[in-house]
């Protein structure tokens, strides 16, 4: 354009020195823009292992999930575009001095431009590109000092969106925001980049156009995960570890976006030893896998006869039965009884087998003899009946048990014993047939009879059997008949009243008296000298009484 420009005006001038003028200002500007395209070179680049922004500070991943290296690069000029080889560019930032360039491990070339100071076209750089490593590259470029007349810019609208949203937007390398994401841009081709974890990124271009308006681009984005159906046998409830870290889940499960790719499965469960599995998940799909576990247990299977307590290294496990899991080694077990010897074993347990053991405690035995007099009184022995005595009780276990004797007519007797292992205990009771009891009557001297046989006067005092008795009292004309029991440790006295008819009340001395008319006569007054708890002044005397008539007083 320069040179068609020029030789189209080379008719306006007609002397030497304008053309000459002409020609140096061509020339000018031909050199000019020589000089720009020579004003960026790399003055030096070095790798630099002891910085850690790519690694720990500030890492950014590339679309195959690495790290990317990172390109210092040392300017003091602003305004510059970068473009990578065919891995392209990550990510580009602007730092104060410097700008920030990271590119995919194994890039080769870099390309730099600038509006004013030109291009640096596809400069290949002299070492390995590592992932995860700094590298310094120091510019050397010409000064900007030409002040350009901005033209209008003229942009137009992009919309993107994706399915899912929320994933992160880059257009031409740069990070603008997430979806849904609208801007503006200037007219022409742009880059644009989306991309959400767990799901492939999606990348292309879009050209914006004046004549054509907003840009829409509509996304779906292609899932990068898949299932994992977990199982376990023999049995359920194993811990699910996905790549050596707990998924907090527990067989039968499924673990759902799972990033597609080779993964291990671990199961872990009390008593099993550790099962674990490769497994491969695929976009979108399910992957079903069952772990056989193998148990680090035996079981331990424990029966005894008679049933008792079992005991396993000296805890108690249950009774009659018992069926636990123990891991691998020697177990003491033990059968106790009361009232019998205990029985123990030592058993081996294997992993995966069975181990059965039947344990018999002895019964410990003691025999008891029982004679009494009189014999054949019936013997309850912990309230049960073994029959009467005289007898020799045997097979009985020992042991604290309560002894009862029982006859009609006769005092019971209950008594504790011990019965002691292979040894007799011998008891001889006598049972009382009777008590000592008292009758009295009011008057005393009443004539009494027990069981139709005559016992002299009252008060009266005796030895009695056990059982029911009649009582018969006479005073003069006044017969009383009774019926008593006697019982151990029942009643022992009885008081009777066998009074004549009443014959008149007389009061003394505020006190009502009841009066009994007497005939005339001489009788016995006082207390035999037989009778229990006599006094000395109640001796027996002989009194005479004259009959006589009194008048009836009236009761105040």
């Amino acid at each position: 354009m320069i040179y068609k420009k020029y030789f189209l005006n080379l008719s306006q001038f007609d002397n030497k020195l304008s053309l000459m003028k002409l020609i140096y200002t061509f020339l000018f500007v031909v050199f000019a823009s020589l000089l720009f395209a020579q004003q960026i070179s790399v003055a030096s680049f070095e790798r630099r292992d002891n910085d850690l922004d790519a690694r720990v500070n500030y890492p950014v991943k590339d679309q195959n999930n690495d790290v990317c290296a990172l390109i210092k690069i040392e300017t003091t000029q602003t305004g510059f575009v970068f473009e990578g080889g065919q891995l392209g560019i990550t990510k580009t930032e602007q730092k104060v001095g410097e700008y920030w360039v990271y590119l995919p491990y194994g890039s080769k070339i870099i390309t730099i431009k600038h509006q004013q100071l030109g291009v640096l076209r596809d400069y290949a750089f002299p070492i390995y590109i590592d992932k995860a490593t700094v590298y310094l590259m120091k510019l050397t470029t010409g000064k900007v000092t030409v002040v350009v007349e901005e033209p209008e810019i003229i942009t137009e609208w992009i919309v993107i969106e994706s399915t899912p949203s929320e994933a992160q937007v880059y257009i031409d390398d740069k990070p603008v925001g997430k979806t849904p994401f609208s801007g503006k841009y200037n007219l022409g081709e742009h880059s644009y980049r989306i991309e959400l974890p767990m799901y492939h990124n999606d990348a292309g271009k879009f050209a914006l156009d004046a004549n054509s308006g907003r840009k829409n681009i509509n996304v779906s984005l292609k899932p990068n995960f898949g299932s994992i159906t977990v199982s376990s046998s023999p049995e359920n409830g194993a811990d699910v570890l996905l790549d050596n870290k707990p998924t907090g889940q527990k067989t039968p499960c499924t673990l759902t976006e799972i990033l597609s790719g080779t993964h291990r499965i671990t199961l872990k469960k009390n008593m099993y030893y550790d099962a674990y599995q490769e497994v491969l998940v695929e976009d979108s799909k399910t992957s079903t896998i069952t772990l056989l576990m193998s148990p680090g247990f035996g079981n331990l299977v424990v029966k005894t006869n008679p049933t008792a307590d079992i005991y396993i290294n000296g805890s108690k496990a249950g009774t009659g039965e018992v069926t636990e899991r123990k891991t691998s080694g020697f177990y003491t077990v033990e059968a106790r009884k009361d009232k019998h010897s205990p029985d123990s074993k030592t058993v081996e347990v294997t992993d995966g087998q069975t181990s059965n053991v039947e344990l018999t405690p002895k019964p410990n035995y003691g025999q008891l003899d029982i004679s009494t007099t009189p014999p054949g009184v019936e013997i309850y022995l912990a309230g049960e009946n073994k029959g009467t005595t005289p007898v020799t009780l045997r097979q009985l276990l020992v042991g604290e048990y309560k002894l009862e004797l029982r006859k009609t007519g006769y005092a019971s007797i209950t008594k504790n014993i011990t019965i002691l292992h292979n040894e007799t205990t011998e008891i001889s009771e006598t049972l009382q047939n009777g008590m000592q009891v008292s009758i009295t009557s009011t008057p005393v001297g009443a004539t009494i009879e027990i069981d139709g046989v005559s016992s002299g006067k009252t008060p009266y005092g005796g030895n009695l059997s056990f059982g029911n008795h009649s009582v018969k009292l006479t005073n003069n004309a006044k017969v009383v008949n009774e019926s008593i029991s006697v019982t151990q440790g029942g009643k022992t006295s009885w008081s009777f009243n066998v009074s004549e008819t009443k014959d008149f009340t007389e009061t003394v001395s505020g006190v009502n008296i009841e009066m009994v008319a007497i005939k005339g006569g001489t009788f016995t007054m006082g207390s035999p000298a037989s009778e229990a708890d006599r006094n000395s002044d109640e001796t027996q005397h002989q009194v005479t009484v004259s009959e006589i008539k009194r008048s009836v007083h009236a009761r105040r």
